[in-house]
């Protein structure tokens, strides 16, 4: 008898999502990058019916079908449907993914700004460090005084980076070379030589973390 009810929650389930394809979303609009792992989850409930919008086998409902992890191999959006079976009533639940894709390369090579995202997602770097390591920049600049020479500003920011990403910070390591190598060329060109040019950069760096989506 429990067998025979299931099934027919299961058959009610798929007739309910079906029909209800076109549902507004009900839970955040969650953006990743490729290869990033997306954790979806409803509510406790007697049974589950899973439905995706876009052919893909990077999708494994597991826990019963209360939950379910996603992770896009190619770009797009990606629409999840859940409708879920209760004491007699059926819920319906819609997650949203975009899945973007490698960013391109910027043609404006002097544009911190269009740099830094380009390079965090060619690393496949972790947002919320991003805004870390962005709080790490401002707080450097406000410790920067009048007649600091560039020998007591880089143990700063080295200090302040180290904090931030703690024992996270070997990923990081090839974006922080990048950085090294931005501030080598700047000082070369003689654009590096001040406190002031020192906050200016400091500034565009962590303006370019913070665009990081």
């Amino acid at each position: 008898m429990k067998g025979t009810m299931k099934t027919i929650a299961t058959f009610l389930l798929t007739i309910f999502i079906a029909t209800s394809i076109f549902a507004q979303e009900s839970s955040p609009v969650q953006n990743v990058q490729i290869g990033e792992l997306v954790k979806l989850e409803v509510p406790a409930a007697d049974s589950y019916k899973w439905y995706c919008d876009v052919k893909t086998n990077d999708f494994l409902a597991y826990n019963g079908d209360r939950n379910a992890v996603f992770s896009g191999r190619t770009s797009g959006t990606y629409k999840f449907i859940c409708a879920y079976y209760s004491e007699g009533k059926i819920d319906l639940i819609v997650f949203v993914v975009n899945v973007k894709g490698p960013p391109k390369e910027p043609t404006n090579t002097s544009n911190l700004d269009e740099w830094i995202p380009y390079w965090l997602g060619a690393f496949n770097l972790p947002k919320d460090q991003a805004e870390a390591l962005a709080v790490a920049f401002d707080k450097t600049s406000l410790q920067i005084k009048a007649g600091m020479t560039p020998e007591q500003i880089i143990p700063i920011m080295a200090a302040e980076t180290k904090t931030a990403l703690g024992i996270s910070i070997t990923p990081w390591v090839p974006f922080l070379e990048k950085i090294k190598g931005v501030c080598e060329n700047r000082t070369k060109d003689g654009k590096l030589s001040t406190p002031a040019d020192h906050i200016a950069l400091f500034g565009e760096i962590s303006k370019g973390l913070r665009t990081y989506q």
